[in-house]
């Protein structure tokens, strides 16, 4: 970087490499979080047509009390425009939809995976999570029905 500064490919792999320290270990992970999305919102700038980049600037954000923000979904969907055949990209969105209570966008983004002819490990997983978003979303209108009664 010190060569070449404006190489997006290279800040996105530093990020990533400080990610990747703040996976292995808890201790600091909101501090390295940061530092990670700083390298990523460069490389962003330079190349906004990375997918990757995009990923893992929402992904550095799952450590952050606020996650996931509108801002952090509207990333995992722009990255997702970019890549809509990355099972990986597709799951991870789909549990932040999820996390938010969208089951119903939740299963929409993974019923192409989990309709896939050739089975996979992520085929499995992502109808194992539409079975789990279903009944969670199931058991939340039963809990609003229930508020909703005098």
């Amino acid at each position: 970087l010190t060569e070449t500064p404006e190489d997006a490919d290279a800040l996105r792999l530093l990020g990533e490499a400080i990610w990747d320290q703040a996976r292995d270990g808890p201790s600091d992970q909101l501090a390295l979080g940061r530092e990670a999305r700083g390298h990523l919102a460069k490389a962003y700038a330079l190349n906004p047509d990375d997918y990757r980049t995009l990923f893992l600037l929402a992904e550095t954000r799952q450590v952050s009390q606020d996650f996931p923000s509108d801002n952090d979904v509207e990333t995992l969907l722009a990255a997702l425009d970019l890549a809509p055949q990355v099972p990986t990209l597709r799951i991870f969105t789909a549990q932040t939809r999820a996390r938010r209570q969208e089951y119903a966008q939740a299963i929409d983004l993974l019923q192409p995976l989990a309709s896939s002819p050739h089975p996979s490990g992520a085929t499995v997983l992502a109808r194992t999570l539409i079975d789990r978003y279903q009944t969670a979303s199931e058991e939340a209108e039963a809990d609003q029905e229930n508020v909703a009664a005098p």
